[in-house]
């Protein structure tokens, strides 16, 4: 993601389930016009609604890449 938010013409949305990490805080920190956190729960549909509400008025310019790596194990180990 570094290499990305050097090009300040990138806008980057990250989603992640507990926004709170340090690393991802700390860079949305270091690039707070590129970088924009949404909480999403991708197993809670409410959570998705709030993620879209809060993407939709980002996008004026349109979406040029979707990158998704969000997924639920069906079999978890705990």
């Amino acid at each position: 993601m570094n290499r990305y938010l050097k090009n300040e013409a990138n806008f980057i949305i990250t989603t992640a389930h507990g926004v709170e990490s340090p690393e991802l805080q700390a860079l949305a920190s270091k690039h707070p016009k590129s970088l924009k956190i949404i909480e999403l729960d991708i197993t809670n549909q409410e959570s998705i609604d709030r993620a879209v509400e809060a993407v939709t008025p980002l996008l004026h310019n349109g979406l040029t890449y979707l990158v998704n790596n969000a997924g639920k194990n069906p079999h978890p180990t705990t």
